[in-house]
């Protein structure tokens, strides 16, 4: 009982309960004589659940700190051109009230290992159990003999009924296919209908009706108070539901919530046993729709052809082709479409693009694309005309091969001819790369092709040629060999040998179109870009730009640099804040750069990108040391410096995306960094001179960073921009904003809502104070923390409030008891005059526990308190 923190008196009050507790037993032949009981808890008193709850804590705890229970969970991708999935889930391990409990596990060896636990816990406290009584339900089916199935108990052996579909089992007083009651309707309903928006308002009135009841606050007190971590923290009734409303989304094959995109009819729904889907359809049925505001859409983006606009429902659910296509992740037929957007990949191509396990047979569900999508199967990859589209730059190019070695297999594009070839790296050296080109070996004249296997052969000689041998060989001579200069343009491909050929792991029409689409992109970048892979082409406005270019053309050859770096940050209101950041390029050649910032202000934020823009300039394979002056960016870039890109990913520290952009450019350009600590205002002179810079920053043009530069793999945004802080906290945090917004907007906190009234309060230490110490669970705190809460929501019990309360009870004629002239109102009790001496008492005893606080906190003596009430 203390582990669970009851109080001293209430353990008290049970310890009694059994001390010298006298028992008798009605029997067959009368009552028994009076004994003693050593151990038990009788079923009929009032206080017999608590002591359940209290006798079986231990072992419900061990349960689900292990994870044992059933795991309801789903994960979905939010956009298909990325790795990461979004995901939902919850551990229900037991169904508990008093001796009776149900447990619920996802395999018979997590029931087994928690029957053990159980067992043990029920032997050790001397608790006899019936096996007879035990039963289990499963949605598998299981060979049995005579109806039962063994379960391990330990180094035991039993036998448990099992029960069959159709039969009935008691579970925490309902059995389920059980000549049905009206009773029973309402209880079965309880624990499998979807409820939507206001009946869950509903359900939450009740328990925080009984919340505000056991914590001694009154009814009117806000709902926010009670939701926000503020107050008490208590969350809502959703979770459950909002896993299965995105399972059936991933089932349905919608890119979209269910209740934007849902246009099935009841007689037409393959889908079974799930209450919401059947509502939906009886409501289109009847013509009726839902409309989104866009809040909750649970959007899947990333491609195009979505699925669903080609093929029905009926066909969907077809052959359980909706399955498939969910296991793979499929919601778009662009992700099955060639890069040059003209022909569909062949199935073995599923294996290089989306990771499928394509071995064995065509499965039917690709068949079935296929035949919607190519104008003539047997003959050719070619799409119809409606599935054509336009080269997607996004989705191709996945293994680019910035150093090719002998032997290599690259499809590498040709200028000069504008087509893309296939080749075998033959040497590697300053002056290029010798590649000796193959060609397709095309088995039928009359099949395009792209449905053929992609074998390829050598090339005899053709006007690719660029090397002639002086070899006596034939078979030397005939080669057809060339020099690329830019490898970065290829594709690696793999090949295996079969006799004097070839065989590639990819179709060639994919490999080519590959090689042509990565080339036409470096070329558009090698455009825009000063120089490869600048970038600074991210960095607006030009003007700032091209003054950072600059210093980066001058740092061109330089490898050892050393910078200084500083940030300014001026609060003018609680909605006006300007930052600026600046370093200072001390060597080997002396640069000053200088810049405001204006989105999310933050001085931590301000000195990560004054280091990031020093890392923009430096050149590939330099030796930085930068000097800063706040430890905290020291001692997160020493922690973060040795884990990798997804560890860093991973973590919950302070402005995360921009941590990854600056590991992003650390190892893209090679560059090795330290940091080093610098005495901010100290006698440095390049810190002075980085400081003044920083703090001229504020007058300067703001600088915008294209948010796509902080993208990695599967970024969570809001409002469309990347959340630059941990994704949690930042949901926390506005989720925290949104009760705080509810609770200001009440009409009761008018008079708060004003600039001057805002900026006097401390509102943080205000929040502090009424919370109060929460470690601490006893009558008194709870009763003084339930009182504060009280007089910050103005709930106190005066007769404004109270006539609202019971109208039936007091009159709103009555006035104030003390003065009988004004109504008695949460104002009034600090303006009634009658009571002004006790104000004035309460508020001299405040300042003489302030006084003696600082007195005991403070070495300056002789403290005076000057009256001023």
């Amino acid at each position: 009982m203390d582990r669970i923190k009851i109080p001293k008196i209430l353990i008290q009050l049970i310890t009694n309960l059994f001390v010298n507790s006298k028992k008798t037993i009605i029997g067959y032949n009368g009552v028994t004589p009076q004994f003693t009981s050593q151990i038990g808890i009788d079923q009929e008193e009032v206080i017999s659940p608590l002591l359940w709850t209290i006798y079986y804590d231990p072992l419900l705890t061990e349960i689900d700190s292990l994870r044992l229970g059933y795991k309801i969970e789903h994960s979905w991708k939010t956009n298909i051109q990325v790795t990461h999935k979004k995901s939902l889930s919850a551990i229900v391990s037991s169904q508990t009230y008093m001796d009776d409990v149900t447990w619920l596990t996802g395999s018979k060896y997590t029931l087994e290992k928690i029957l053990d636990i159980a067992d043990e816990f029920n032997k050790m406290n001397n608790i006899q159990t019936n096996y007879e009584n035990f039963a289990m339900t499963t949605n598998e089916e299981i060979q049995t003999i005579d109806g039962e199935i063994d379960i391990n108990f330990g180094s035991e052996i039993r036998k448990i009924k099992l029960i069959k579909a159709g039969e009935s089992v008691r579970i925490l007083g309902f059995r389920p296919k059980h000549k049905i009651r009206f009773k029973s309707i309402i209880e079965y309903k309880l624990q499998l209908t979807i409820w939507n928006h206001n009946q869950i308002e509903q359900l939450n009135k009740l328990y925080r009706s009984m919340f505000k009841q056991k914590t001694s606050l009154v009814a009117t007190i806000p709902n926010s108070v009670i939701h926000l971590s503020l107050g008490y923290g208590v969350r809502t009734l959703v979770l459950l539901q909002g896993i299965r409303n995105k399972q059936l989304q991933s089932e349905m094959i919608l890119t979209k919530s269910l209740m934007t995109e849902w246009n099935i009819k009841s007689c037409d729904l393959k889908v079974k046993y799930n209450i919401l889907a059947a509502t939906l359809a009886i409501m289109y049925d009847h013509n009726l729709t839902f409309r989104s505001s866009g809040q909750d859409e649970n959007i899947i983006r990333g491609g195009s052809l979505r699925i669903t606009d080609f093929f029905t429902h009926n066909e969907l659910f077809k052959n359980r082709m909706n399955q498939q296509l969910m296991k793979h992740g499929i919601y778009f037929i662009s992700q099955l479409i060639s890069s040059g957007g003209d022909r569909l990949l062949n199935y073995r191509d599923l294996r290089i693009t989306l990771g499928i396990n394509t071995k064995g047979r065509k499965p039917s569900w690709f068949k079935s694309i296929e035949q919607k999508c190519l104008l003539e199967k047997n003959l050719s990859r070619r799409l119809k005309s409606e599935f054509h589209m336009e080269r997607n730059y996004k989705c191709i190019s996945k293994d680019l091969v910035p150093e090719v070695k002998k032997c290599n297999w690259l499809a590498f594009y040709h200028e000069k001819n504008a087509v893309a070839y296939l080749g075998r790296v033959i040497e590697t050296g300053v002056e290029g790369t010798i590649v000796e080109h193959w060609i397709y070996d095309i088995g039928v004249d009359n099949i395009s092709p792209s449905v053929q296997l992609p074998i390829i052969k050598k090339c005899s000689g053709c006007d690719l040629k660029e090397i002639h041998t002086k070899s006596k060989r034939k078979s030397v001579k005939q080669r057809c060999l060339l020099t690329i200069n830019d490898t970065d343009r290829s594709v690696k491909i793999n090949a295996k040998s079969i006799d004097d050929r070839y065989i590639l792991d990819m179709s060639v029409f994919e490999c080519l179109a590959q090689a042509k689409n990565n080339s036409i992109t470096k070329l558009v970048d090698s455009v825009t870009d000063r120089t490869p892979s600048n970038l600074l082409t991210f960095i607006h406005p030009p003007s700032v730009r091209n003054k950072l270019l600059k210093i980066k053309d001058s740092l061109e050859f330089v490898k050892d640099i050393e910078a200084y770096t500083d940030r300014s940050f001026k609060k003018y209101s609680l909605t006006s804040v300007e930052m600026g950041s600046a370093f200072l390029i001390s060597s080997p050649k002396k640069f000053e750069f200088n810049v405001n910032i204006t989105d999310n202000p933050s001085a931590f934020k301000a000195e990560l990108i004054a280091i990031i823009l020093v890392l923009l300039v430096c050149p590939k394979d330099a030796n930085i040391t930068i000097y800063v002056d706040t430890q905290a960016i020291i001692n997160i870039f020493n922690q973060l410096k040795k884990e990798s890109l997804q560890q860093i990913s991973r973590e919950k520290c302070q402005y995360n995306a921009w941590w990854i952009l600056s590991f992003k450019i650390i190892k893209f350009f090679n560059l090795t960094v330290l940091l080093v600590k610098v005495k901010a205002h100290d006698n440095s002179e390049y810190n002075n001179v980085v400081d003044k810079l920083a703090k001229e920053a504020l007058n300067k043009d703001p600088v915008f960073i294209d948010l796509r530069l902080l993208m990695y793999k599967g970024n969570v945004c809001w409002n469309h921009n990347p959340i630059e802080k941990e994704v949690t906290i930042m949901i926390k945090h506005i989720r925290e904003t949104q009760w705080i917004e509810e609770f200001f907007n009440l009409h009761r906190n008018d008079c708060w809502n004003n600039s001057e009234m805002l900026t006097e309060i401390d509102w943080s230490s205000m929040f502090r104070v009424l919370k109060g110490n929460t470690e601490l669970t006893n009558f008194s705190k709870h009763e003084l923390n339930s009182f504060k809460v009280k007089i910050r929501t103005e709930e106190l019990p005066t007769l404004d409030n109270l006539v609202k309360r019971k109208p039936h009870v007091y009159s709103s004629k009555w006035k104030c008891p003390m003065c009988l002239k004004d109504k008695e109102t949460y104002t009034h009790l600090w303006k009634c005059e009658h009571l002004g001496q006790v104000n004035w008492n309460m508020i001299g005893k405040f300042q003489q526990h302030l006084h003696e606080l600082i007195l005991a906190n403070s070495q300056v003596e002789n403290i005076k308190i000057r009256q001023s009430y």
